[in-house]
């Protein structure tokens, strides 16, 4: 599924566009402060490259970060940010 949104995501941006997105790294399921349950579902930065190739990456990181957005996230988060442009 993330492929599939991912590759339509490079469709929908123009040149020049800029991408920004965070995602929970599959360290999430450690830290049990929410995100999706399955490895399957989560992102890394090798992964998000990959599929978002053709993208100039401007940052890319994967850090640990204070989550507050909501009852159920809540706590450590592992996620992975990024911000690129599509040429």
């Amino acid at each position: 599924l993330g492929r599939l949104v991912h590759s339509r995501c490079l469709q929908g941006l123009r040149p020049g566009g800029v991408m920004l997105l965070e995602a929970y790294t599959p360290r999430q399921l450690d830290y049990k402060t929410g995100g999706p349950p399955s490895e399957e579902m989560l992102m890394d930065r090798v992964r998000l490259m990959g599929e978002l190739k053709g993208l100039d990456f401007r940052y890319i990181k994967e850090l640990t970060r204070e989550i507050h957005e909501g009852e159920f996230h809540n706590g450590e988060g592992a996620v992975v940010q990024l911000i690129a442009k599509k040429p």
